[in-house]
């Protein structure tokens, strides 16, 4: 666990990335109502001592703390770096990675960065595509594909995505909004080459 003092023995300002997962959040706490649990990643103190800026969860979160942070395993973020992400998806649709069905390679997080399991089914259904047919197919003619992928990103955020337990929606949305909006666990299912299980629409059953 990183504490406050940490940055206090610093000169330097060092950046945190945080991973959150399905369960990751942020919570502020008075520090006497505080006690220490195995699912807090981060505690920061507050300089009068009394409160307490708590980062953890039960399923997935993580974080990484660098000078110069760039992960090999990340793309291009899509919404803040959105031409940078199509540059990066374009100069490498003739690899082999392409040839694979579109549901698996927007897992990938080198091309498809930030895109989860809830947000490919939700990609895939609003693009009216069938989620078998190779990536490469799909996306070499079809450039409003890209727009798609920053729109559905950006929309989960306004939506309140993820369902964070603990995270307080800056658009003041309804979390019912996102249930009616996001294709996740409708239609048909199977289990991918991960054991994900990825939802689609049932006319592309094969």
């Amino acid at each position: 666990m990183i504490c406050a003092d940490y940055f206090k023995s610093t000169n330097n300002t060092i950046p945190i990335y945080v991973f959150m997962g399905m369960s990751g959040s942020w919570k502020w706490v008075e520090t006497k109502e505080w006690s220490e649990t195995k699912y807090t990643r981060l505690k920061f103190d507050t300089i009068d001592g009394k409160s307490l800026l708590l980062y953890g969860g039960y399923l997935g979160p993580k974080y990484s703390m660098y000078q110069n942070f760039k992960s090999s395993k990340s793309g291009p973020d899509i919404i803040q770096e959105y031409d940078y992400f199509v540059e990066n998806v374009k100069s490498n649709l003739n690899k082999e990675e392409f040839k694979k069905p579109i549901y698996e390679v927007l897992l990938n997080q080198i091309y498809f960065a930030g895109v989860g399991n809830y947000l490919r089914s939700t990609i895939i259904y609003y693009a009216d595509i069938d989620p078998f047919s190779s990536a490469f197919e799909v996306i070499s003619d079809n450039h409003k594909f890209y727009e798609l992928c920053r729109e559905t990103l950006q929309k989960s955020y306004e939506l309140n995505g993820g369902q964070l337990k603990d995270w307080s929606n800056p658009f003041n949305n309804s979390s019912d909004e996102f249930d009616k909006w996001v294709f996740y666990q409708k239609g048909s299912s199977l289990k991918d080459k991960q054991g994900r299980t990825f939802w689609y629409d049932t006319k592309w059953e094969k």
